[in-house]
């Protein structure tokens, strides 16, 4: 490994076009894209050497983004407006990087950073007074029960209480049965709760119908 490294965060985009992509593809898409820009990547050491990229939170399947994060490690130090016209040209335009930041020495990586995820859901709750059965989510939340499902982790499928996963939602009535929900959830490498586990369960568990339209992150936190 080269010494004078130099660490950039971009944040970038994930439009509808690449809703469907998996997280390892998005991998493999950023290193073909980097190569063809021709930007300086460091690569690890050993008999299989890979690019120096830490991504942030992976992004669930079917779910669009303005909040992703990758850290990228570069032998050589190129401007921000640099890394960010190469990079563009060289990806798709569903996926647009909007911003790059050089890192200061031993800033931790994006992974280390991160303990929620904010999006905006939109649910159709199947009913005409979409606000009454918001009223009821909220209800229940105000309670502040456990709220027990059956959760996948890593290992296996066991009965969780994600009440604590549920940091804050919040409702905006959009007309004919729409309902849209701010809803911010724990995410890092300790806990993660996607926001259509939360919803569902909340809905479940108050009686409400609900079906959701979309799901688009906002914001790491």
């Amino acid at each position: 490994m080269l010494e004078n490294n130099f660490t950039y965060r971009l944040r970038y985009s994930r439009g509808a076009d690449v809703r469907y992509v998996s997280h390892l593809d998005i991998l493999k898409l950023f290193d073909r894209a980097c190569r063809r820009a021709e930007l300086p990547v460091d690569y690890s050491e050993g008999f299989n050497p890979h690019p120096e990229f830490v991504f942030g939170m992976p992004l669930p399947v079917g779910v669009t983004s303005e909040a992703e994060y990758v850290d990228i490690k570069l032998y050589e130090k190129i401007s921000n407006t640099d890394f960010i016209r190469r990079l563009n040209d060289s990806l798709p335009p569903a996926v647009r990087i909007m911003e790059s930041k050089h890192l200061a020495e031993r800033t931790p990586n994006i992974m280390k950073t991160v303990s929620a995820s904010k999006y905006r859901v939109l649910v159709d709750f199947k009913c005409a007074d979409v606000s009454d059965a918001f009223e009821k989510i909220e209800a229940e939340l105000d309670l502040n029960r456990p709220l027990v499902v059956m959760k996948k982790t890593k290992s296996a499928t066991k009965e969780t209480d994600i009440r604590p996963m549920i940091h804050s939602i919040e409702f905006t009535d959009k007309g004919n049965g729409i309902g849209e929900l701010l809803i911010v959830t724990a995410a890092g490498n300790l806990t993660n709760l996607r926001p259509e586990l939360a919803i569902n369960s909340l809905c479940e568990v108050c009686g409400v119908s609900c079906k959701i339209e979309s799901i688009h992150r906002l914001e790491l936190i």
